[in-house]
Parts: C-alpha cells; structure tokens; sequence
C-alpha cells in the first residue's frame, strides 16, 4: 500500500488525509432529532386524547367496580403485552389475550372491554376478532393511527378496518410508515414511534382507571418492585390478593 507522511514518524494510507476542499462529514444527531420528535407527538397525545381516556376510564372502572367486567388486551405487534403485565407500578386488572381466548366466552364475557393494538389496523385476524367481539357485547376500543389507516386498502372481506370497526378509538399520532427520521443518505426514514406512543397512551389510561376505582371505594392490586426492601415479598403477596380478589 502506498503511504504518505502525515506527521513525523506516522503515516496514512494515500488518499486518506483530510483537506480544505474535503471536510469532514457533518453527521446530523439523529439522537436529539429522535427525542424532539418523540416530545412532540406525546404532547399531541396527551392533548388529543386525554378526553378520550378520561371518558373510558371512567367507563372502564364503573364496569369493574359495578359489574364485575374485567379489562382486556389484545396486541398485535408492540409487545404492550410485555411491557403491561408483571411490573412495578403495574396493575394486573389488564388481562393479556391470544386470539383464541379473545374469542372465548368464558374467558372475555358479554360487558368486558377489549383494547385491540394495531398501527394499521388492516389485518384480516385483527377486524375478524373485532367484529366477533362486539356481536358477543363486548366493548372494543381501537388502539390505532388513522393517519397509517387511512393509507391502507382493508384486508378483511367486509372491507372495514379496527377503527370503523370498533365502539372507541385512541388515535396515536404516528405518520403512515410508522418511521418518524429522515436521515441524510438514507431512501427510508428509521426510528419508530409507535412502541413509545402505544406505551404512554396505555399506561396513562391504566393510572387513570386506578384513580377512578378509588373513587369507587375500591383498592387495586399494585405491583411493587422486587428490587426495593421487601419487595419480593410484597409482590407475591399482592399476586395472591389479586387471585383471591379480582381485582
């Protein structure tokens, strides 16, 4: 390889050195760019549905509290499932579900509600277990974005999608595509905000439905961090209230 002196007693290889007529790239901080964007929408979150989600919490507790309904999810590719179940601070009155107990009567009955996740909400399982839901009483609510709805054909034979399928929508603020970056270079933009969105938005309604249910005289079951002093203790002690309450 040829070289060429760069410093005394180093070297680089030809072609390499840096000069004024070839400045470095200036690589743009997708970090910031990403945090900014996400600000933004949550802030649209928060302002466009806040309404909404006082509403079904209201709705929500009065079922559990009155009526004995239980709160269900069904999620189709955010890991919500995950991120809702099992943690600190976490209530376990929100009953994860599979397609094949959404549609079972004994597991979701007649006056449950049922949060149906899907960006676009197009798929063909996804609006089959929407309408199979509701012809059976139950509450469907649309976690969805119309802006990503809005781009897409239907998939189902009947034509419709989540949202003009079910009784409420929470529409989350994401572009169809669901990427939010443009990056120099780049044909696609990266970075998702979905994940985020679809986290926030549930995890505002749940706290609001703790609060209600307190209203209600009641006391849900939270789960406290095995990590803090006692905390494992607590946490199984908290299971064991849930399966012996319901709530």
């Amino acid at each position: 390889m040829v070289e060429t002196s760069t410093a005394a007693g180093s070297s680089a290889p030809a072609g390499s050195e840096r000069t004024a007529s070839n400045p470095p790239t200036r690589v743009p901080d997708a970090i910031a760019a990403y945090f900014a964007d996400l600000n933004e929408r949550l802030s649209r979150l928060a302002a466009a549905t806040a309404p909404a989600l006082h509403r079904l919490a209201v709705d929500i507790a009065a079922a559990i509290a009155d009526g004995g309904h239980q709160l269900h999810l069904l999620d189709h590719g955010h890991l919500l499932g995950q991120e809702l179940t099992w943690r600190a601070g976490g209530l376990p009155l929100v009953h994860v579900l599979d397609k094949e107990a959404a549609l079972s009567p004994v597991i979701v009955r007649r006056g449950d509600w049922v949060i149906v996740a899907s960006v676009s909400g197009r798929g063909v399982d996804v609006v089959e277990t929407a309408l199979g839901l509701k012809r059976r009483g139950v509450r469907v609510i649309a976690l969805t974005s119309l802006e990503q709805s809005r781009t897409v054909q239907p998939a189902h034979a009947s034509g419709q999608l989540l949202y003009q399928v079910a009784d409420y929508v929470i529409d989350l603020p994401i572009p169809a595509g669901d990427a939010v970056l443009a990056l120099p270079g780049l044909e696609e933009k990266v970075a998702p905000a979905s994940g985020v969105l679809s986290v926030a938005a549930m995890w505002a309604l749940l706290s609001q439905i703790a609060a209600e249910l307190v209203a209600h005289g009641l006391h849900p079951t939270v789960f406290r961090s095995v990590n803090l002093p006692g905390g494992e203790e607590e946490f199984n002690q908290a299971v064991a209230r849930y399966r012996a309450t319901g709530l």
